[in-house]
């Protein structure tokens, strides 16, 4: 049983990968074409990765992958965008200017 079973996930694994290498955004060597970047995270150690959208793929196979795998071109537009959308930052004096109550107060 247990030799069946890995048969048929290696046969499973086979088609997977048989069916990316089909794709035409395939580079060889397991190298695709990214369409764009849609989200960064930092894991354990400060680990960088960023949500890869590869290109002839959908959501589904968005993956997570390490600044040091994606190209530094991407990952400077990627990052010049997101300072676009980020909201100028206001400092903790500002609201006191104002009369507003301190951050604590409001809890």
């Amino acid at each position: 049983l247990c030799a069946a079973f890995c048969a048929f996930v290696q046969e499973r694994l086979q088609q997977y990968w048989a069916s990316y290498r089909e794709n035409e955004n395939y580079l060889g060597q397991d190298q695709f074409v990214v369409e764009r970047l849609l989200g960064k995270r930092i894991r354990r150690a400060n680990r960088v990765e960023y949500l890869v959208r590869w290109a002839g793929f959908g959501p589904a196979d968005d993956t997570w992958e390490r600044k040091c795998d994606i190209s530094c071109a991407l990952v400077e537009a990627f990052e010049a965008s997101q300072r676009m959308w980020q909201p100028p930052a206001t400092s903790a004096h500002a609201h006191e200017s104002v009369g507003a109550a301190p951050a604590a107060a409001l809890v």
